[in-house]
């Protein structure tokens, strides 16, 4: 797996759930299962840790992106 295509894959997530609510997050299989441990965002997020990628900085990503949303979670 290339980290172009784990940015795409995580940034393909995101895009899925822009404009939820909440309780929409809650019953999404795909957000149970990254907040569980288990799933395709969690294990993507651990290869990019163990392979020591850089990891952008997720605030300024957000402000850039205007949701801010997303650093609660």
């Amino acid at each position: 797996m290339c980290k172009l295509g784990s940015v795409q894959m995580l940034d393909d997530w995101v895009d899925r759930h822009l404009g939820g609510t909440l309780v929409d997050l809650d019953h999404d299989a795909l957000c149970l299962a990254a907040i569980s441990g288990r799933g395709p965002v969690f294990a993507l997020l651990s290869w990019m840790l163990d392979y020591e990628w850089v990891l952008p900085n997720v605030a300024e990503y957000a402000s850039n992106e205007g949701n801010l949303d997303v650093l609660v979670w």
